[in-house]
């Protein structure tokens, strides 16, 4: 059994004229000047969405915010050092069974 190319043997021709055609109006098109109608040169544009704005614009407030935790911070590194902080066991398991809720009972 013998299998032939699809379209003969001139496919192969028609191809290459094809993709030689494509480049060769690839190339003219990017050494054209773009100019739109109205004689303007063309230039990139972006449209940032409304909600991308508002995210940027908060980011940049909480950026320009002072660490106000970060006193509160050394402070407790200090207590750990010093073997003088402690925090009360119902406390914290209060703290665990809210987050089991929250977590894995959807409470």
């Amino acid at each position: 059994m013998k299998i032939s190319p699809l379209g003969g043997a001139g496919n192969n021709d028609r191809l290459q004229k094809n993709a030689d055609s494509k480049a060769a109006s690839d190339r003219s098109q990017a050494n054209a000047p773009s100019v739109r109608q109205s004689g303007e040169s063309k230039e990139d544009q972006i449209r940032i969405s409304t909600r991308a704005r508002e995210v940027h614009r908060i980011a940049e407030i909480v950026k320009a915010a002072p660490d106000v935790r970060a006193e509160k911070i050394r402070e407790i590194k200090q207590a750990v050092q010093s073997g003088t902080y402690a925090v009360p066991s119902a406390q914290v398991a209060e703290k665990i069974l809210q987050d089991i809720q929250a977590n894995f009972l959807g409470l």
